[in-house]
């Protein structure tokens, strides 16, 4: 017999031993009978034994050889008065001739798998475990168990290593203890799922046979036999109980335990110490059980549910295991995503705005193909998306705990958005007693006990850290779209009680991009322009920076502020190219990103701010005279070929400006056409570079001359301060020759 094959066989008598042992009662040895050598001998009664043989050999002639070592013992046994009962196990289903030669020689043959399930029918339990969700892995549209294909994705270790699934099956199957940590959305219940197929469907290589709890069941049990038993009595297994519970405690049977955050207490509090100890006590039961095992165990929950690691693992009852901790990534790489989506058969062109979080991605992956390029080519589309996206994710959280419906919770989280808008930091903190309140101010209702369990985990939240009860908003994207939201709405029904507040938080770019498209509905605008009326000598300048620049995203608009003043507010974005803004000043703001390119603005000034980012002027010289003391921190620097190319220019403008970094701010006398004409790409680029050469040269900037390899352009060095002039104040400049090549190509 091969290595692998003693080693096959030495671990098939194990199993066996251990299935006979706990189904007989009795301890199961290899003994030698009559002269003959018996893999597995249980004496039952005094004249009732059970002989095993275990092979993993598949001819036919060996299988028969071996059935015939019975013959030699069953007649001795007899002659003693000694009942044999004979088992002959197989590692694969044997063939019927040879459970035929078995039955006329009574003789029980069969593979591990059958002889298992007189122990623990694991293939019925298998079964009906997939038919019933794992954790919030939910389809979020049906709440049906989540059955798209699992893409392939990467879970980071302590020290920044990558774990794959298979990584975390495998160490699972070497008995070790894994802790898997995640935020809202990240997959930790679908990681769940798939361990579980993998070691499921290896039991018979592996001889380990996982059991998959989701804790939320779970509350209030104490011990792991109550947990066990639960479990099977949901599943329909309640003749199962005595069997697994016999052998839940060997090393295996492996548990994957899903949602040591869910696992409430019926009681409640704010008190960190008096919470720390309710969170001791909740857990007992899978403490219990994660203490009696031996066998691997894969134990998931939101991160920051205790006040530290060391804390977890005693509330786990890991202190003993050495556990590796593995946490989920919060966004898909490119490629996965990319593999997320070919997968279900989505061949579309996934818009730059679409946010890669898994479950986004899987919202992305529910829609109808025709549903998903109408969103992803509108030009509302990421508008359609979000309200479609905040909606499921506020129905799938009712669906999994449903002490709350998806209008609370989507209010309440909108109240907080705004909440958040006043606190120095963007996503928080949000105290405890400020979720209660915004649950009440929305409801109505006061917080009971099993409700603040529930609004302590609600969807976009997280703890702050390890030694703080209170929570922040863990995805600006969501954040972002609730706040925009909450602007609308406030607007819309004449909310006069924020211009007051102190907000130190803007809406960021894709919140401006919301309400701008709001903007577009009938009657928004006006709203808009006379609630700007009303704030714009209150104390919200925040407030007042969000109205100008959604109401900048308009092209058709035109739209004068007579003279405001706006000063100390926050603009993440204003873009000053697309609706034509009259008569406004902001002194001590800061801007994030301002664009100038293309300006329509009229009568619009910057004092004293500071601007992060300025786009359509390369450097202080191009500065115009409406933007006066102020600090800019960063240019739209066009002075390298890379990024001439990625600046918001029309073809012609690009390779004009190509064409004076190559001439003029390069070393070198002259150009060969060759190296002037390089990276312009195709046929009709370099048609419109001809154009423009023949402006350069009509303009005497640049003249030819007959080179060595070909045509040389050399530039006249007295024009240098010019050209610089047109690469400092790029849109803005009245150069003849910029306006003369604008005009001959188009964005």
């Amino acid at each position: 017999m091969a290595k692998k094959d003693t080693q096959l066989w030495s671990q098939l008598e194990k199993v066996v031993r251990f299935v006979a042992s706990h189904l007989y009662n009795r301890p199961a040895n290899p003994e030698n009978v009559s002269g003959v050598r018996c893999d597995c001998v249980l004496k039952i009664e005094q004249d009732s034994w059970v002989l095993i043989e275990t092979t993993v050999e598949k001819s036919l002639a060996k299988l028969r050889t071996d059935l015939a070592k019975f013959a030699v013992i069953r007649p001795s046994l007899i002659a003693k008065n000694i009942y044999p009962k004979c088992y002959y196990i197989t590692l694969d289903a044997p063939n019927q001739s040879l459970v035929e030669s078995g039955k006329e020689n009574y003789i029980e043959v069969m593979s591990i798998k059958e002889f298992g399930k007189k122990l623990f029918n694991y293939q019925d339990y298998q079964y009906l475990r997939l038919k019933k969700p794992f954790g919030s892995a939910v389809n979020p549209f049906s709440g049906e168990i989540d059955v798209t294909p699992y893409a392939q994705v990467t879970y980071s270790g302590d020290k920044g290593e990558d774990y794959t699934l298979e990584d975390i099956a495998g160490l699972i199957g070497k008995n070790r203890h894994v802790v898997l940590l995640g935020a809202y959305g990240t997959g930790k219940s679908r990681c769940v799922q798939e361990v579980f197929r993998i070691l499921s469907n290896n039991t018979d290589k592996n001889f380990q046979f996982p059991i998959a709890i989701n804790l939320k069941e779970n509350w209030g049990l104490k011990r792991a036999a109550e947990i066990i038993t639960r479990h099977l009595s949901d599943l329909g297994l309640s003749g199962q109980i005595d069997y697994l519970m016999k052998i839940y405690k060997e090393n295996s049977v492996c548990f994957l335990l899903d949602g040591f955050d869910e696992i409430g207490a019926q009681t409640w509090s704010d008190n960190p110490e008096k919470l720390k100890d309710i969170r001791y006590v909740s857990l007992q039961g899978v403490r219990n059980l994660v203490e009696d095992v031996t066998g691997g165990v894969l134990i998931v929950g939101r991160e920051h549910y205790f006040n530290s690691d060391e804390e977890m693992i005693k509330c786990l009852g890991l202190s003993k295991k050495n556990p590796v901790i593995i946490r989920c990534k919060t966004e898909f790489s490119t490629q996965e995503m990319e593999s997320y989506l070919t997968d279900r058969k989505i061949n579309i062109s996934v818009p730059s705005w679409l946010p890669k979080r898994p479950l986004i991605c899987q919202v992305v992956a529910e829609f109808n193909i025709v549903d998903a390029e109408k969103i992803f080519s509108s030009s509302e589309g990421e508008i359609e998306f979000w309200e479609l996206l905040i909606n499921t994710i506020c129905e799938r959280e009712a669906k999994i705990n449903p002490v709350l419906d998806p209008i609370v919770i989507k209010k309440v989280l909108t109240r907080l958005s705004r909440i958040s808008r006043c606190k120095v930091n963007d996503y928080g903190p949000i105290t405890l007693q400020e979720i209660y309140r915004a649950f009440e101010d929305c409801t109505g209702i006061h917080t009971t006990d099993e409700t603040a369990i529930m609004l302590q985990r609600l969807p976009g939240l997280g703890r702050i850290g390890p030694e703080s009860l209170d929570r922040q908003f863990v995805d600006i994207y969501l954040l972002d779209g609730l706040r925009a939201e909450d602007l609308v709405d406030s607007i819309g029904v004449l909310d006069l009680s924020i211009i007051d507040e102190n907000w130190q938080n803007p809406l960021r770019f894709f919140g401006l991009r919301y309400v701008g498209a709001k903007l577009l509905i009938e009657g928004n605008r006006q709203a808009f322009s006379s609630y700007f009326n009303k704030a714009s000598n209150r104390r919200n300048k925040i407030l007042l920076g969000d109205i100008v620049a959604s109401m900048a995203k308009l092209s058709d608009l035109e739209i004068d502020f007579n003279n405001c003043v706006i000063d100390g507010t926050i603009i993440a974005e204003l873009d000053l190219s697309i609706a034509i803004i009259n008569n406004i000043k902001f002194t001590d703001s800061i801007i994030e990103v301002l664009n100038i390119e293309n300006n329509l603005a009229s009568n619009v000034y910057f004092s004293k701010c500071i601007i992060m980012q300025l786009s359509g002027v390369s450097s202080l010289r191009g500065l115009p005279l409406w933007i006066e003391e102020c600090s800019i921190e960063k240019y739209q620097t066009v002075h390298t070929v890379s990024r001439i190319r990625d600046a918001d220019f029309n073809a012609a403008q690009l390779i004009l400006l190509t064409f004076i970094r190559k001439l003029f701010l390069q070393p070198g006398s002259a150009r060969k056409e060759s190296a002037l004409l390089r990276g312009l790409g195709d046929a009709a680029n370099k048609k419109l570079a001809e154009k423009i050469i023949k402006i350069l040269i009509k303009e005497d900037i640049v003249s030819t001359a007959d080179g060595q390899e070909g045509l040389l352009y050399v530039p006249n060095r007295s024009k240098a301060q010019r050209m610089k002039q047109i690469m400092d104040r790029l849109s803005l400049s009245d150069d003849r020759i910029w306006h003369s090549v604008s005009q001959l190509g188009s964005k």
